[in-house]
């Protein structure tokens, strides 16, 4: 069992302390399992590799799609003259 800090887990997720901090209190699911000392304000969290690999095993990589991109807007004059050639 490994035990680790804020500031090592904010070098692991690469994240900043405060936003871990944040998060303990808003999103606690979002953070691996903590393990609280009584009489301590201090956060430990507990089997931060477990809990990221249980993640990762899930994960699995978007599939490459080819879709075709609109451009938006109106298109460069050097456009617009190459296009009025073609239909001439």
């Amino acid at each position: 069992m490994q035990i680790d800090t804020v500031k090592e887990l904010s070098k692991i997720l690469r994240k900043a302390p405060q936003s871990i901090y944040n998060d303990l209190g808003r999103n606690p699911q979002s953070l691996p399992p903590t393990a609280n000392i009584p009489g301590s304000r201090r956060v430990l969290f507990v089997n931060v590799y477990e809990w990221l690999t249980s993640h990762i095993k899930n994960h699995q990589p978007p599939k490459h799609e080819t879709k075709s991109i609109t451009k938006r807007g109106r298109p460069p004059k050097s456009e617009q003259v190459t296009s009025a050639k073609k239909k001439s």
